[in-house]
């Protein structure tokens, strides 16, 4: 598919407040601009928060992007970063795809009054994103159809979505540069990309980056034949973005649906009434977060239903029911923790394990016992082992495991939740919330029938 020329993300990176007196700016915090979170990486569009950063709010509305706006410059390891927007409180800025890696990297605003003190950040190969409608990372994917219509519903036919955050191109871009290539060779994306829509691995016809826009990728997918959730979300080399959503059709197999799902780390509902009102212990002392829930569903079936789905999905995993009406057949597979995991033994994997106390990595990634929280181990005797307890971690803390359930009985179908009489199995997994991760996190979990929205439930938690 051809890449197209479009300058539309640019002004959604801008945001609006008042001119004011200044004197030297003070950085607060330095965020990824799509979605929000402390994942940079080179190449990746970052937000800078704190006071007195600039005289004027003043945004480029054209290519090739400035170095200096309003009298302001950002450099990062002491290289100019280009500008999209600066204000008083907030500036927009591409991380220069020549910055090096590293725990420690300084950015530094500079203005008529002088520098700032310089704010490191940690700089990492990958820090995947998706821009969404509303410019704050969550919610509805900026997504088009091949045409660069607004996308009305996910078929068969390719998508064009927009991320930043993708890591190395070949060829390696300019960051000064008017975006990406026009014209072979195009700037793809080095390292492995995959997108999931509704769980499922679409294919990925192109990664790279979008002539016209600086540090914008373009990604054109095809989506995978009956998605089972409204979630899309992309990753590199296994690294992940925050999950953000899709129009999805909804089926026509099923009637009088209830169901809910509940957390069980953290807790809520029935799980938060046994845990005395706690959605954790006490605040998350490290950055391998347990998320695990478990849900109820019952429905009818239609007398001329085919094979669907039952989904509920957290962060960091989920659980699939695969019911097949005609053969009166029910097969679960769910996400769980390795075996090493369950006992916070990360080494091997992709997840680096950092201590929110000292912001320092965990020796051999093994978080102490002295931190685990009781809780989270109640929810992981709710989860399954892996189908194949032996094998090593093999780069990821999470393996899957193939279930029965109840098979669907004269046109009904019905399962109750984990830990209780007559209950089901949980699912859940561990991800990584960051260093420093902001103080209150909320982890979400969804439940579709047959692609259609049935429970949803929000849960937010302290960390240190």
């Amino acid at each position: 598919m051809a890449i197209r020329f479009r300058l539309f993300l640019l002004p959604m990176l801008a945001g609006a407040t008042a001119a004011s007196s200044i004197a030297q700016p003070t950085v607060e915090s330095i965020l990824n601009a799509a979605s929000y979170s402390n994942r940079l990486a080179p190449g990746t569009w970052g937000s800078i928060f704190g006071s007195k950063l600039s005289l004027v709010s003043k945004a480029a509305l054209s290519v090739p992007l400035p170095y200096t706006l309003g009298g302001v410059s950002v450099t990062v390891d002491g290289v100019e970063a280009p500008l999209n927007f600066v204000s008083p409180n907030q500036i927009n800025f591409l991380i220069p795809f020549e910055s090096s890696l590293g725990a420690k990297v300084p950015v530094v605003v500079t203005t008529s009054e002088g520098a700032g003190a310089p704010m490191n950040i940690p700089l990492v190969r990958d820090a995947p994103a998706l821009f969404t409608q509303n410019g704050e990372g969550t919610g509805m994917a900026l997504a088009f159809e091949a045409n660069f219509r607004p996308l009305a519903s996910v078929g068969s036919s390719p998508i064009v979505l927009y991320a930043t955050g993708l890591g190395p191109t070949n060829p390696a871009p300019v960051s000064s540069a008017l975006g990406g290539s026009a014209t072979e060779p195009f700037n793809r994306v080095e390292d492995q990309v995959q997108v999931l829509i509704g769980e499922v691995p679409g294919t990925v016809v192109f990664a790279g980056l979008a002539p016209g826009l600086p540090g914008i990728f373009q990604v054109n997918v095809i989506p995978p034949p009956n998605p089972q959730s409204n979630r899309l979300y992309v990753s590199v080399n296994g690294t992940a973005s925050s999950a953000v959503t899709l129009p999805i059709p909804v089926g026509t197999n099923v009637t009088n649906v209830t169901g809910t799902i509940y957390g069980m780390y953290p807790a809520s509902g029935i799980y938060l009434v046994r845990a005395e009102n706690q959605t954790t212990s006490g605040p998350v002392a490290f950055s391998a977060m347990l998320t695990a829930a478990a849900f109820t569903a019952e429905f009818d079936i239609v007398p001329s239903a085919k094979p669907f789905t039952v989904t509920a999905v957290g962060r960091a995993g989920g659980a699939v029911l695969q019911i097949d009406p005609g053969n009166q057949t029910c097969l679960r597979e769910i996400t769980t923790p390795s075996v090493a995991a369950r006992q916070y033994d990360f080494s091997g994997t992709w997840l680096q394990v950092y201590d929110l106390h000292t912001g320092l990595p965990f020796p051999g990634d093994q978080v102490p016992v002295s931190l685990l929280d009781p809780m989270a181990w109640q929810a992981l005797n709710l989860v399954p082992l892996p189908d194949m307890p032996g094998l090593p971690p093999q780069g990821t803390p999470n393996y899957s495991a193939l279930l029965g359930c109840p098979a669907p009985q004269n046109g009904h179908f019905s399962i109750g939740i984990a830990g209780f009489v007559g209950g089901g199995v949980g699912f859940g997994g561990f991800m990584d919330i960051g260093v420093p991760p902001p103080s209150t996190l909320t982890a979400t979990f969804l439940l579709f029938v047959d692609g259609a929205l049935v429970a949803s439930k929000d849960v937010p938690y302290q960390v240190y």
